[in-house]
């Protein structure tokens, strides 16, 4: 993954300070000697043009003031109106007037260890932000202006949320939900920037890291937020972020999260959630599906899984341990060819989910079905098939020991042709299907001759292993007579005899 990347927010570490740190009512920064009240009146921005740790560039002004602190004041009024105005989350508890009547801004460099710091003594108490002042080092993925507009829209939403929760005491696993619900906002205000897609990474593995872990995969599980966005979105006017957010007051947030997927509202489940959660983080990169899963799924990078032979005799047994809150994936890849068919052992346990997936030889990726213990069948796969299963554990406090089995029938390949039809071929029915059995995999020549030798038609058909129907479409304007096709394949070359009849 290379080095780390900055933290995106400073709030999961004053989650476990004490209330004194935080100062709230004493912040110390009133030296700073200028202030610029955004577009909307609702934000003051805080800076300095001479003190090093707080100065902001200088050289470009809009209307007298510094371009990065008036774009901050529009970055802020900008996420005021998404999340207050449009979805109708409650505002920011006002400070009773601490540097002045409008919610506060506060511009320090950082020096590229963290993105900035949402201040706050508890649930509903006041709060304000602490922004780096130009985004400028090493540390941060993105700089300049985009990475001030992600880091106000993220931290805005923190301001939201603590004045309907706190990540405090026992419940400091909350801080997980704080901040992928951040990361997943600050990409719909801003989703050109892309910021988050440095954090993908550390949850784009095989096994993932649980979702309530805290860490900087904290970040990378925003990912998670796009699924229930995309999945569920808004029922009425009301947003399932939202939704989770209004109830969790001192409640733990996995609880609230799957009562709240549970309710009618939303009629669905963290089991449910969770499993669409390993489908999306599949479906990246190599194995991105044009937008239909993340809009960003090209851009990220696809985790590799190991691969197992299925082995013979049938049945063919594996046994998983899942971990709490994770999805794993894994690989399996028949030796022979023939009918493949997979199911459980046994009951499926609770909180279970499984994806049964399938790539052919060119590529191509299909959802199958759900693993359950019913047989769910691959039709004639052989070992340039490949079999994937993404698994997931909805489970907090339990690993999950799940075992399933595949059965079937396989039979030997040969390169060989085994019937054609119909022939002879007529004006009206001119395609010729032969079906032949294939050794391997490849892209092998056709040719169509008179019975003079003379090459009609030429050219190359990419044919999977197995057994395949290969349509012809004979020329119509050749004339009545006898014609030869030839397939060339790696160990036989098939020639069919053809009367055609004009």
């Amino acid at each position: 993954m290379g080095v780390e990347p900055a933290l995106k927010c400073g709030l999961p570490q004053l989650a476990m300070s004490n209330h004194l740190e935080r100062n709230i009512l004493n912040r110390g920064l009133d030296f700073l000697e200028k202030s610029y009240v955004s577009q909307l009146g609702i934000f003051r921005i805080h800076y300095s043009t001479t003190d090093e740790n707080h100065s902001v560039d200088a050289s470009e002004l809009i209307d007298g003031i510094p371009k990065y602190v008036f774009e901050a004041g529009i970055a802020a009024d900008s996420a005021y109106h998404i999340l207050i105005d449009e979805m109708g989350f409650l505002p920011p508890v006002p400070d009773n007037g601490i540097d002045g009547d409008e919610l506060d801004i506060y511009i320090k460099n950082w020096g590229g260890t963290v993105y900035a710091y949402t201040y706050f003594d508890d649930a509903g108490s006041p709060t304000y932000l602490v922004i780096d002042n130009d985004f400028a080092e090493p540390g941060y993925t993105t700089h300049g202006l985009d990475a001030m507009r992600v880091t106000v829209a993220h931290e805005f939403f923190h301001m939201v949320q603590l004045r309907l929760s706190a990540p405090l005491g026992s419940l400091n696993g909350n801080t997980f939900w704080f901040e992928m619900s951040s990361v997943w906002f600050e990409d719909a205000c801003y989703p050109e920037v892309n910021d988050y897609l440095a954090y993908t990474p550390y949850v784009l593995t095989n096994p993932s890291p649980a979702l309530d872990g805290f860490g900087i995969a904290m970040y990378g599980h925003g990912l998670f937020c796009k699924v229930l966005d995309k999945e569920l979105g808004w029922n009425g006017d009301t947003h399932i972020v939202k939704d989770i957010w209004s109830h969790l007051s001192a409640n733990d947030a996995l609880d609230v999260i799957n009562q709240r997927l549970e309710s009618n509202l939303w009629n669905s489940s963290l089991e449910n959630q969770m499993g669409h959660y390993s489908l999306y983080n599949f479906f990246v990169g190599s194995r991105s599906k044009a937008q239909e899963y993340y809009e960003d799924a090209n851009l990220m990078t696809a985790f590799e899984i190991q691969e197992t032979e299925i082995v013979q005799p049938f049945p063919f047994s594996i046994n998983l341990m899942i971990p709490p809150l994770q999805n794993i994936y894994r690989a399996y890849r028949p030796l022979e060819y023939g009918q493949h068919y997979v199911s459980l052992n046994h009951d499926t346990p609770d909180n279970f989910k499984g994806w049964i997936l399938q790539e052919d030889p060119f590529s191509n990726m299909e959802i199958t079905d759900q693993l359950t213990h019913d047989y769910t069948s691959f039709g004639d796969i052989g070992n340039e098939h490949i079999v994937y299963f993404a698994l997931s554990n909805a489970q907090s406090d339990a690993t999950l020991d799940i075992s399933f089995s595949f059965e079937g029938e396989t039979i030997p390949l040969k390169d060989a042709l085994i019937s054609s039809f119909p022939n002879p071929l007529y004006i009206n029915s001119n395609i010729l299907s032969l079906k032949v059995m294939v050794d391997a995999s490849g892209n092998f020549p056709l040719t169509l001759y008179n019975i003079n030798g003379q090459e009609i038609l030429w050219e190359y058909r990419q044919i999977s292993e197995g057994i395949h129907f290969i349509d012809i479409e004979f020329p119509t304007h050749l004339s009545s007579g006898v014609y030869f096709v030839k397939l060339n394949l790696y160990t036989a070359s098939i020639v069919h005899r053809i009367i055609w009849i004009k």
